[in-house]
């Protein structure tokens, strides 16, 4: 994943250069330290707790994705009202849904602070969103905004 995402320019160009042998081995390098991270973070938090961890970052990205979606969507469809333009398929009252979407789904998220067993699915969710944001602005930063096309190097 990382090397295609190197790539396509959405993760830093060193990941997606192959070695002499055509192997990727520095976004493998990378995946495996992510593992070893994983199983000492079993090993020390016990396998349980380490789970519902990673479960817990992995409810609240699925989650925050849709509401963001939903939002996006809500967005454009009052530019779209707001300058007149015709949609070609409109669909009456999809803005109402995407409305009631994205407040039950925040209503689910915010479940999860009362939820046994996934109660981390709020803290560890705002870690993880502040640590890629901050990894995001500083790749971003650098100047890498112009799309790879898949050339090997």
């Amino acid at each position: 994943m990382l090397f295609s995402l190197s790539r396509g320019n959405l993760a830093p160009r060193m990941f997606g250069k192959l070695s002499k042998f055509h192997v990727p081995f520095t976004a493998l390098t990378i995946s495996a330290i992510g593992i070893a991270f994983s199983i000492a973070l079993d090993y020390f938090l016990g396998s349980t707790s380490a789970y519902l961890d990673i479960f817990g970052i992995a409810v609240f990205g699925g989650i925050f994705a849709w509401i963001m979606i939903l939002l996006s969507h809500i967005s454009f469809r009052r530019k779209y009202k707001k300058e007149n333009l015709k949609i070609k398929y409109p669909v009456k009252g999809s803005i109402y849904f995407s409305i009631i979407g994205a407040v039950l789904l925040t209503g689910i998220l915010i479940s999860t602070w009362f939820t046994p067993g996934i109660q981390i699915t709020i803290p560890s969710g705002i870690v993880a969103l502040f640590v890629f944001t901050l990894l995001y602005l500083a790749y971003h930063k650098r100047g890498n905004k112009k799309v790879n096309k898949g050339v090997d190097s």
